[in-house]
C-alpha cells in the first residue's frame, strides 16, 4: 500500500463508502429490474428510483475526484491518491 499524507487516508475512505455505496444499490435495483420488466409496475417505479439515487451518488464521487484533483499542488504525484484508492479496489477483489 502507499503511504498516504495526513488527510488523504480520510478522502480515501470517503471515496471507498460512496463507491460501495453505489454498488449496493445497483445490487438491490438487479430483482426489481428483473421484476420491472416483467411487468410489475411497482418493483419497476423502485428501480427507477435505486437508479436515479445511484446516479445522484456517482455524480458525487466523480465531484470528491475531481476535488482531489484540484487540491494537488503543483509538481506532486497526481496518481498518488488515485493509484492507492484502486489498490484498495483491487484488494477487495482478491
Amino acid at each position: 500500500m502507499f503511504n498516504l499524507e495526513e488527510g488523504e487516508e480520510e478522502k480515501m475512505n470517503k471515496v471507498i463508502r460512496e463507491y460501495n455505496s453505489i454498488v449496493n444499490l445497483l445490487e438491490g435495483a438487479h430483482l426489481d429490474l428483473v421484476k420491472g420488466v416483467s411487468g410489475n409496475k411497482s418493483a419497476a417505479v423502485r428501480a427507477r428510483h435505486q437508479l436515479r439515487a445511484a446516479r445522484d451518488k456517482t455524480n458525487n464521487l466523480v465531484k470528491l475526484s475531481l476535488e482531489d484533483s484540484a487540491n494537488q499542488q503543483p509538481g506532486t504525484n497526481r496518481h498518488h491518491f488515485g493509484n492507492a484508492v484502486m489498490s484498495c479496489f483491487q484488494s477487495e477483489v482478491n
